[in-house]
């Protein structure tokens, strides 16, 4: 049976949001609590563009935040005679931009906030049109907490208070990246690979050069084939490995994708952030997992 899942990994900067809500975290930090809609394996929130209704993809592998060319349309979106290159997980496309001249997200709001016009392979979701995503470009503004086994996240201004109960190999520093990714020291059956975390990812995926898998052993995993968001398939396979460790937490027995991905790191997916709580400082350039989430519900 071939199954197919959706990677998601662009490039790039946008706007920050002008209000935002007092919050349990820090006496100087403020947040907006937001739920993950259901019925889908990624984190989408609910927003308001041009004071439509609508659902948008919060994904940190992806550099810069996208409208598709339906959202575009449908509310009344101009583009602005520029254009970027966005670097897919097959090709690099070039594609206008786009802006928006009111962005809701809960109680934080953007004015003339600029996208890039793309389309992305999720379509609906609990009954709203998905416009875009959030890349960390937008993403990196704020100190990001992502919830995922309560279905939330929230979005801090300010930095964000770290508990106490965080032992020190739960806290990750990652380097600066010119997209803003978040790059995080994983180890795979023992041995040390960087991995980006991507929260448009379902699944974690490992490219083939550092997968340490012999092609004899791929030819016996099932193929379950992956597409990025300009649609280009590429093969990969679900495999079986020992372990997957990421700070002191360690995954047994555990079955992942080989992808034929030509960079040098893995995708850190959304398989992963649904069994966990974690918190990214983008002002302190750490992670942080969690053993319980630090907000009121």
């Amino acid at each position: 049976m071939r199954r197919t899942f959706c990677l998601i990994v662009l490039l790039m900067p946008l706007v920050a949001c002008t209000r935002s809500i007092p919050s349990s975290f820090c006496p100087q930090s403020f947040s907006e609590v937001l739920p993950v809609l259901p019925d889908t394996e990624f984190p989408v929130v609910q927003v308001r563009l041009n004071g439509h209704a609508a659902a948008m993809l919060v994904d940190t592998g992806a550099g810069r935040s996208v409208i598709t060319p339906e959202a575009a349309k449908e509310f009344g979106l101009s583009e602005t005679g520029q254009s970027l290159t966005m670097h897919a997980v097959g090709s690099d496309i070039a594609t206008p931009i786009v802006r928006v001249s009111s962005l809701q997200l809960g109680r934080l709001k953007a004015l003339e906030a600029t996208f890039l016009l793309a389309k992305i392979p999720v379509g609906s979701v609990a009954g709203l049109p998905v416009a875009g995503l959030f890349g960390a470009d937008f993403l990196s503004g704020y100190d990001v907490l992502f919830d995922l086994p309560h279905r939330r996240m929230a979005l801090i201004s300010g930095n964000a208070c770290i508990p106490d109960n965080v032992p020190p190999a739960d806290r990750m520093a990652f380097s600066a990246d010119p997209a803003a990714r978040v790059f995080l020291p994983i180890r795979l059956d023992d041995r040390p690979l960087m991995a980006v975390l991507d929260s448009g990812s379902n699944r974690t995926t490992i490219p083939v050069s550092l997968a340490g898998v012999q092609g004899a052993s791929l030819e016996k995993d099932e193929n379950v084939g992956t597409r990025g968001p300009d649609g280009q398939y590429l093969d990969a396979w679900l495999h079986r490995f020992r372990t997957v460790q990421i700070g002191a937490s360690i995954d047994r027995d555990i079955e992942l994708a080989i992808a034929p991905m030509r960079v040098p790191y893995a995708l850190l997916g959304t398989d992963f952030l649904r069994r966990r709580i974690m918190l990214i400082s983008y002002r302190r350039g750490m992670t942080y997992l969690l053993a319980t989430p630090p907000i009121v519900p």
